[in-house]
């Protein structure tokens, strides 16, 4: 709950790690996608994954399940290091298909139109766990081996100056030593590098907000938010500084950030709580 009369806000960066991986591997796939906003990564791998022409979640809401499976089910496992089996799994339970026996026409989640799932699949020839598990492991080959190609290697590069030093040191100068598994060693740089980005933003917006005497205080970060405690009269002021700091000085201070930053600001109602808010 907010402070009698004010109101709470939270300001998300926006795909913050995989911005900053880009950052580490400069792929070019991937920094185009970052800077096209009418590119999607996500729709297009549930295309690839689903076989699909398109995908249009604003007129086919099914298709929103559809990415988001991509999204959570595939993409974010993958550059964690999981692998294409476990991922038929997640995705098998986000499109609702049994996992222990053959699919049937009418199984699963609607897709538009009054197409299941399974239909579709079955067309396409996967009619069950074992032959969708096959289909993503060709997903992921091309995903490391075609569109991510440069990230890939850079991944293995990594690795092996890992391996020869015994460490690395990330772009925000922090540096990580001793035992590390190959998740450990990929993942380290550019989830830690993220988390500085956060920490950086919240010290500005606390000078920032001490020095202007703000009636609006700061209560915390949540992964790659931060959370804020607003008087009304302040909001777009605050806002504005917000976007000032995370977008415009961050990447003027860290000039090894090379693609846009962005952050989404929800806001809850004067003297709501924050299980009520509104997208702005």
């Amino acid at each position: 709950m907010p402070r009698p009369g004010h109101m709470l806000i939270e300001a998300d960066f926006s795909s913050l790690e995989v911005s900053i991986s880009a950052c580490y591997h400069k792929d070019p796939v991937m920094i185009k996608y970052l800077n096209d906003d009418s590119s999607d990564m996500h729709a297009d791998m549930a295309k690839q994954i689903y076989m699909l022409d398109k995908i249009d979640k604003k007129n086919i809401p099914e298709h929103g399940v559809l990415r988001q499976s991509a999204k959570n089910g595939f993409v974010f496992p993958q550059f964690y290091g999981d692998y294409y089996g476990n991922n038929a799994m997640g995705l098998c339970e986000w499109m609702k298909l049994p996992i222990d026996h053959k699919w049937k026409p009418g199984d699963g989640i609607g897709i538009g139109g009054g197409v299941h799932i399974s239909d579709h699949l079955m067309k396409h020839g996967i009619s069950n766990f074992d032959s969708f598990t096959e289909h993503m492991k060709g997903i992921e080959k091309d995903f490391w081996g075609n569109r991510f190609k440069v990230y890939n290697k850079w991944r293995e590069d990594w690795m092996n100056m890992y391996r020869k030093k015994g460490y690395f040191q990330m772009h925000t100068g922090f540096i990580c030593s001793g035992i590390m598994g190959r998740n450990e060693v990929v993942n380290y740089p550019v989830q830690g590098s993220a988390f500085h980005c956060l920490l950086w933003s919240f010290i500005q917006m606390d000078k920032i907000m001490r020095k202007e005497h703000w009636d609006t205080k700061l209560v915390g970060q949540i992964h790659d938010s931060i959370i804020l405690d607003v008087l009304p009269d302040e909001l777009s002021h605050v806002k504005e500084t917000l976007y000032d700091v995370t977008t415009k000085k961050l990447p003027q201070t860290w000039k090894w950030i090379i693609v846009p930053l962005k952050i989404d600001i929800d806001e809850y109602g004067v003297d709501e709580p924050w299980l009520e808010k509104e997208e702005v």
